[in-house]
């Protein structure tokens, strides 16, 4: 129910209602979840889940979800797997996949600033960009052991059904933009055969390279975010190419090292 409380907060389909239920429960998901998986008695973490799980709840009988659970109930259909533990493996490559196909065709300042505010609760940080939500999602997943899908036995040779099945899905269709064949493919490629501790994800710097190399001041961030950004390009850090594509999007100078940012 974290996961459905992420994806409701950028549904195609959210509304004031819906976001009530989501700003209560993401923030409370990221703080308790690692804790009740730590500790099965620790009660007050599986109530606090509970409570999430409910809110949760709330928000999908009022909105549509997106491609995680539009990937999950094909996947469900098809292969003997834990509906929960897909849904985790595909997070994090979903949130980064649609954030770069906003950014290429929609445009949308309003969708972009939920995701960064998704970011600042699940990290904790009010300065977190969309870069560092993702790094703290893969995280996550590796802290928590989840498997690859090609760990719970599905193929890339499974991708084109999984495709086909998905874009007819209910919850394909919450998702907060319309996506491509290959960028489906690419969510699955990404989720489908990464080892824990090594996950990269579509749209990431090159630990090669980096692709920032000098920006002006960005008043959302500040300059200490911006030098952070910069860290994070050199260090090839997941998700770094995202801020600074938002950067660029947000309308202030920067170079990038790489021309076809």
């Amino acid at each position: 129910m974290f996961i459905q409380g992420i994806e409701e907060y950028v549904s195609k389909y959210n509304n004031p209602l819906v976001d009530l239920f989501c700003r209560e429960a993401i923030p409370l998901g990221a703080i308790y979840l690692k804790r009740a998986w730590k500790d099965g008695n620790d009660i007050e973490a599986r109530g606090k889940m509970a409570w999430v799980s409910f809110l949760g709840g709330l928000a999908l009988a009022n909105a549509k979800l997106g491609a995680v659970h539009g990937f999950a109930g094909p996947i469900g259909g098809m292969f003997n797997v834990p509906h929960g533990s897909v849904c985790a493996a595909l997070l994090a490559s979903v949130f980064s996949v649609n954030v770069n196909a906003l950014l290429k065709r929609e445009n949308s300042s309003e969708l972009i600033s939920r995701y960064i505010d998704i970011s600042k609760w699940i990290t904790g940080h009010e300065r977190a960009s969309i870069g560092e939500g993702i790094d703290w999602l893969v995280t996550l997943s590796n802290k928590l052991r989840i498997p690859s899908l090609s760990e719970l036995g599905i193929r890339r040779s499974d991708f084109a059904m999984i495709i086909e099945k998905s874009k007819n899905s209910s919850s394909m269709k919450g998702n907060p933009v319309r996506l491509t064949d290959g960028e489906l493919e690419n969510i699955l490629d990404t989720t489908g055969g990464h080892h824990h501790g090594s996950q990269r994800y579509p749209g990431t710097a090159d630990p090669a390279g980096g692709y920032l190399r000098d920006c002006s001041d960005y008043p959302e961030f500040g300059d200490e975010r911006i030098e952070s950004v910069v860290d994070s390009a050199r260090a090839g850090t997941a998700g770094c190419r995202l801020d600074c594509l938002v950067l660029c999007r947000a309308g202030r100078k920067i170079r990038l090292m790489n021309p076809e940012v």
